[in-house]
């Protein structure tokens, strides 16, 4: 962001959401189904839901790309700039076809192939982009860069897979089990789509209402918060697994972890909502300089929406254990209809500000709020009501 400044990274961040928006469905939703299937399975099972899932996969990645590239041809035309951007970035789509790969290691509880591998992609595609950067690059060779990192993690993380199990020869695609896995999924796929439509939509609605520049100061500020997402989320993927075998074995123990796992989540976006308040502005300044400074200020406001990230998280594990997946696509929709229309309504009053208050009303709504109006969800509802209740107490003193 420093190199390119806030116009030109504002073109780099609005390809890139475009492609996330789809970066779900070409997944096709089989993270918590997969994790799910393979703990419970025998093992001849788990090679058959590994094989199948990665089918599925495979297919639904091509899908993706071949309609993302069209959906982008027709509305700028090939001509334009994004056109190529969104190529570059599209190869983030058909590594997804590899993301089986990634939950087969977290399913053992087994992470730390999966933070290695990508550490060293991240590192080594790190300094390739400084090399491009010192040699005067383009925003598009930076951005065939990160396709094209994408892309190799992808073959990574098969790589890795086969040097530490060494069967995946053995895995087997069934086409009864890839129905299932179909079945079991599509809430995901279509939450999923939801949570990136409004995870990402600020971003595309600032560039199509305002300007490049209003994209670059609000996306640098996005960035900055999402990294403080990663934490949490190894933490609940990590404790995913552990979860479904004590609901199997233990029903009070099994609730005592979801409590202790959102009352640890709360906590820990309360020390970010303080130390952002204190220190967003500098922090944005010294990392990409004093054009960047509005976005510490956008940036102190994202973080409150950590509350009901984190608490979602834990949430959307418990409704996958409980088999509860359409309800995940129904708070999903929600936050996403929430934030488009309040994104719609804020953005052209108070621009950059407006996207960061639609985008936490959004997640409230669709993370806390909505858990009320079911009769099922109302038990996690209450779990998070007293995991902010204690968070709120625990910065009282300060």
């Amino acid at each position: 962001a420093r190199y390119l400044g806030a116009a030109a990274f504002g073109q780099y961040a609005y390809a890139l959401a475009f492609v996330q928006l789809f970066s779900v469905v070409a997944a096709f939703g089989l993270e918590n189904v997969v994790i799910r299937d393979i703990v419970r399975d025998t093992a001849p099972a788990r090679l058959e839901t590994l094989g199948s899932a990665w089918r599925l996969q495979q297919r639904a990645a091509l899908a993706t790309w071949v309609f993302a590239l069209l959906l982008v041809g027709v509305w700028k035309g090939l001509s334009d700039p994004t056109f190529f951007l969104v190529l570059s970035f599209s190869l983030i789509l058909l590594a997804k076809s590899s993301e089986v790969f990634r939950l087969a290691f977290a399913a053992r509880v087994d992470s730390r192939w999966v933070v290695w591998t990508e550490n060293a992609v991240l590192i080594g595609f790190a300094l390739l982009k400084g090399v491009i950067m010192l040699l005067g690059g383009t925003v598009a060779q930076l951005a065939l860069a990160t396709g094209v990192e994408f892309a190799l993690l992808a073959v990574a993380f098969a790589w890795v897979y086969q040097r530490v199990y060494g069967d995946r020869a053995q895995w087997r695609v069934d086409k009864m089990r890839m129905k299932t896995l179909a079945r079991d999924a599509w809430p995901m796929v279509l939450s999923g789509f939801a949570v990136m439509v409004f995870m990402r939509t600020d971003q595309i609605m600032l560039g199509e209402l305002v300007d490049d520049a209003a994209v670059g100061v609000y996306s640098a500020a996005v960035r900055v918060s999402e990294i403080a997402y990663i934490l949490p989320s190894i933490l609940v993927g990590s404790l995913y697994p552990s979860l479904i075998r004590a609901r199997e074995q233990d029903a009070a123990a099994y609730r005592r972890g979801l409590e202790q796992l959102f009352s640890a989540m709360m906590l820990f976006a309360v020390c970010l909502i303080v130390g952002g308040a204190l220190l967003a502005e500098p922090l944005m300044t010294w990392l990409y300089g004093a054009s960047f400074a509005e976005s510490g200020r956008v940036l102190a406001w994202l973080l409150w929406a950590t509350i009901p990230v984190n608490l979602g998280l834990v949430a959307g594990k418990w409704f996958v254990a409980e088999g509860l997946q359409r309800l995940t696509f129904y708070r999903m929709s929600l936050g996403a209809v929430v934030n488009i229309a309040l994104n719609a309504w804020a953005i052209p009053r108070w621009g950059v500000y407006g996207a960061a208050m639609a985008t936490i009303a959004a997640q409230v709504m669709a993370n806390v709020l909505f858990n009320v109006t079911h009769p099922r969800a109302r038990e996690v509802f209450w779990m998070e009501i007293r995991a902010i209740v204690t968070g709120g107490l625990s910065i009282l003193p300060m």
